[in-house]
């Protein structure tokens, strides 16, 4: 049994960018969910965070086998 390497493809591209929008959708929430503002370097590592973890998962993602990123999304 063989499957079709195009649609495979497409398919983790799809999950990838899934995943890194559920997570800058996440990052989102947890910044407004704070009682109190950051200020100084708090604040400089939240925007990183906001940007950055999203950006990590979009170009690691690729290299994750499709079970993970199926359980991810899940």
């Amino acid at each position: 049994m063989h499957g079709d390497l195009t649609a495979t493809r497409v398919v983790i591209i799809v999950l990838v960018v899934i995943s890194a929008a559920a997570t800058f959708y996440t990052q989102i929430l947890v910044r407004q969910s704070q009682v109190t503002v950051p200020v100084g370097t708090a604040a400089t590592v939240q925007r990183l965070m906001l940007v950055g973890i999203p950006v990590s998962v979009l170009f690691s993602g690729l290299f994750f086998p499709l079970g993970v990123l199926l359980y991810l999304v899940h």
